[in-house]
């Protein structure tokens, strides 16, 4: 073969190694979202109108984002897609999955379960 044809194969064979990580890496996030959102909706069921702040964390951990707005509530978000989470102008404003209504006292009280 001359040196121009392998120089082709190493270079078909360089992207097509490549494109398999690429997909690999990106099945990867899929399935790790995936099985997030279902173990978070497995436990949504146990979150309660009352509940406070450290019960919440303990089921269903830290959330994506908190927000506040002109209430005198805080909005827990968990988000369950970090592909569209990286890819966002405004991450911070955004919240895809579910969503908790939080007291903004310092015993900080479940007000509201959503669910998307």
């Amino acid at each position: 073969m001359s040196d121009s044809k392998v120089m082709k194969h190493k270079i078909i064979f360089i992207l097509i190694g490549f494109l398999c990580l690429l997909i690999c890496f990106t099945t990867s996030i899929k399935l790790r979202d995936y099985f997030y959102e279902q173990n978070l909706r497995n436990n949504l069921h146990k979150i309660e109108v009352g509940m406070d702040e450290q019960k919440v964390l303990k089921i269903l951990g830290k959330p994506t984002n908190v927000m506040s707005s002109d209430s005198p509530s805080r909005y827990w978000c968990y988000e369950t897609d970090s592909t569209s989470q990286m890819l966002e102008d405004q991450p911070e404003i955004h919240c895809g999955k579910m969503l908790l209504e939080m007291s903004s006292s310092k015993d900080g009280k479940v007000v509201k379960v959503f669910d998307f």
